[in-house]
């Protein structure tokens, strides 16, 4: 996995595929979440790095907000 990111989508039983893409300073992770019982979309975190390390922020999501991490809510 690139800059330690695990794009292994066996971790979890409710993502189907992680996207991890980068540039010089931005790195984008997209996870695919498909779970016919409770909810199928994408969640969407940019990280943008500095000096001080890489700051990680959640840019989208089609899910509905019940199953999105608090910081994406």
């Amino acid at each position: 996995a690139q800059s330690g990111v695990s794009d292994d989508e066996t971790q979890s039983i409710y993502i189907d595929s992680i996207e991890y893409e980068t540039t010089q300073t931005t790195a984008t992770l997209t996870y695919e979440v498909n779970s016919v019982e409770i909810a199928a979309g994408n969640v969407i975190f940019t990280g943008n790095g500095s000096t001080n390390g890489v700051a990680w922020n959640c840019t989208g999501s089609d899910l509905e907000a019940k199953y999105l991490p608090a910081n994406c809510r």
